[in-house]
């Protein structure tokens, strides 16, 4: 898999571009996927790109479910025409849509939540103050 080309470049050393054109914690993952891609340890490319992209998102705010979602696009592997690899990134894309709409409605209903409390504060302070 580490043999699989991209702008005429294997995927670690696309991995080693990314990670010197970006000064952040995403250009040091970036950085640890190409080192131990040097390794070989005889893992996949796909398998340690998994696990530093989960490793990444862990200190983050996200649920697992929604860790997971991110990670669906690693999990092609199986996916060799074009076509099964169009599918795939499509349903990928779907799901991502779907939690973001699940996310949009949340801080909606949360925003609301926070306008009625503040109101409701507002009233009690203007009580006590009478």
């Amino acid at each position: 898999m580490t043999q699989i080309r991209f702008s005429n470049t294997t995927l670690p050393q696309c991995c080693y571009v990314a990670s010197v054109q970006m000064d952040d914690a995403m250009g040091e993952m970036f950085h640890r996927i190409y080192e131990r891609t040097l390794e070989n340890k005889g893992m996949p490319f796909l398998q340690i790109l998994a696990e530093e992209v989960r490793a990444f998102l862990k200190p983050s705010a996200l649920k697992i479910q929604d860790m997971e979602a991110f990670l669906y696009f690693i999990t092609a592997e199986g996916c060799v025409d074009e076509k099964s690899q169009v599918s795939h990134m499509e349903q990928g894309i779907y799901h991502l849509e779907k939690l973001a709409g699940k996310a949009e409605e949340e801080m909606r209903i949360k925003g609301k939540l926070a306008m009625w409390v503040s109101t409701l504060s507002g009233i009690l302070i203007v009580i006590l103050l009478v």
